[in-house]
């Protein structure tokens, strides 16, 4: 039961550490960059720069829950971080030169801003609960998966910035996001 919770949480945390991920495969088709395009390449540079280092998932110990609590704590405040310089990054790129830009990026960062705050209520929440044996623990990840469980789904700003169609050719077309295989 323990081993569910927790793959919930980590799950729907995971899920959000896609943030970077630009997935395109199209083949830049000119040499002069167009404003869309340069944008683009930033924003895949900008993101890859914001991962840092590299998550580690959360240990768990079923004989230790304690330390198994401490490790998804940290899990989970390393992964607001890194949404957190996910928002900087984007906001300071500035909006992209395509039409409905504004309003791509607004959506963009609003669900990474919705997520990071799930993400730090959850850490809260674990953070505060009594854990003393891996039934305590099993509740407080129970709770942490309830404020998580809406951004199960969530794939991450890069989504959102590809249901722009003008902005997602831009992304399938800058090379920077073609050699990060984002």
């Amino acid at each position: 039961m323990a081993r569910r919770l927790i793959i919930g949480v980590v799950l729907a945390s995971t899920a959000a550490m896609s943030v970077a991920a630009c997935s395109g495969s199209g083949k830049s088709t000119s040499n002069a960059a167009a404003p869309e395009v340069t944008w683009a390449r930033h924003a895949c540079e900008s993101l890859e720069a914001t991962g840092g280092p590299k998550l580690q998932l959360p240990t768990v110990d079923p004989k230790n829950s304690a330390k198994s609590k401490q490790s998804i704590v940290t899990f989970l405040n390393g992964l607001s971080e890194q949404l957190g310089g996910v928002q900087v990054r984007l906001t300071a790129l500035g909006t992209p030169p395509v039409a409905n830009g504004k309003q791509t990026l607004a959506t963009a960062l609003g669900n990474i801003t919705q997520t990071q705050s799930a993400v730090k209520t959850a850490a809260t929440d674990i953070t505060k609960a009594k854990v003393t044996d891996s039934k305590s623990l099993q509740a407080a990840l129970a709770q942490a998966g309830q404020v998580m469980q809406k951004f199960q789904t969530y794939q991450g700003p890069a989504k959102d910035l590809r249901a722009n169609p003008a902005l997602s050719k831009a992304f399938d077309q800058a090379v920077a996001c073609q050699n990060r295989k984002m």
